[in-house]
């Protein structure tokens, strides 16, 4: 079985189980074969622990530890309703956007988002992100990319990355650093991203910063239309494209992205290769 798929069947057999344990109706039965599930990956993952990446195995443990804490909260009948899993999805009502909300974007708000990340502190590896709302955290010196169709993201604390999020909802990115962003998501929010290049699309034309400085937005020659930056550290501003503004600025090249986008998607996920590594520091050379 390829490791990467090894991996990726591990977690979305654990993310069923999460949703079974959640269910307001779960008995006692239900509950037996959920724990019998758990403790059977368990094993299994003992068995294939050479074919797993440090921070993967992590990831894993991680979710097989909350799953067993709830099953005893359950099983004891102590706070079986207030637990929240570990990248437990944004409530819906949260990721819908009517055209009103599109067209009178509110000051950033992450407080609903900053639960425990589902994944943190990584450094010098190539990660893709397959779990829905997705809330990663502390990463250095990497390349995170997402599979297509994840509802959210959110990205915190980092340096130094090539980011390609690509989400039917929101991209939310706090405290970043030095680094590519290409996005293709409904809606961009950042907050406290410094010196950053920014290429890809936003399904409104339209994102919102706050104490952000020193991005750069990068568009295709090709593109047409007015591309609008709303700063809510000076909501009298709104950066338009071709004018500029204090925090950001626009610039027109012949491709959008592509570069980066061809570069490390020849890369395989887990640690970088020294070649990988060299990859990574030439798309950064010109931004930091």
């Amino acid at each position: 079985m390829d490791n990467r798929y090894l991996y990726d069947t591990f977690i979305a057999k654990l993310t069923q189980l999460e949703v079974s344990i959640s269910k307001a109706n779960v008995d006692q039965q239900q509950l037996d074969q959920i724990k019998k599930e758990c403790t059977e990956i368990q094993s299994h993952i003992q068995e294939e622990l050479q074919k797993l990446q440090k921070y993967e195995i992590k990831r894993i443990n991680e979710k097989l530890s909350q799953l067993f804490t709830v099953i005893s909260r359950i099983e004891t009948g102590l706070g079986s309703r207030v637990f929240r899993f570990v990248g437990e999805p944004i409530p819906r009502n949260a990721l819908s956007l009517n055209k009103s909300s599109e067209q009178e974007l509110q000051p950033i708000d992450f407080s609903s988002n900053n639960t425990k990340p589902e994944l943190g502190d990584l450094n010098g590896v190539k990660y893709t992100i397959r779990q829905e709302s997705s809330f990663i955290s502390n990463v250095a010196n990497c390349i995170v990319t997402s599979s297509k169709g994840l509802s959210q993201i959110h990205f915190k604390f980092g340096h130094s990355n090539v980011l390609w999020l690509v989400a039917n909802g929101p991209v939310f990115i706090e405290e970043l650093k030095n680094s590519i962003i290409i996005v293709d998501c409904h809606q961009l929010r950042m907050r406290k991203v410094e010196n950053c290049q920014i290429h890809g699309t936003v399904a409104n034309n339209r994102f919102v910063i706050e104490e952000c400085r020193e991005l750069v937005v990068v568009t295709g020659e090709e593109d047409s239309g007015l591309f609008s930056v709303d700063d809510f550290s000076d909501p009298k501003r709104t950066a338009r494209d071709r004018t500029g503004s204090v925090n950001i600025k626009f610039v027109r090249v012949k491709s959008n992205g592509d570069l980066a986008l061809v570069s490390i998607t020849e890369i395989h996920d887990g640690e970088l290769s020294r070649a990988d590594r060299g990859k990574l520091s030439s798309l950064l050379a010109g931004i930091e």
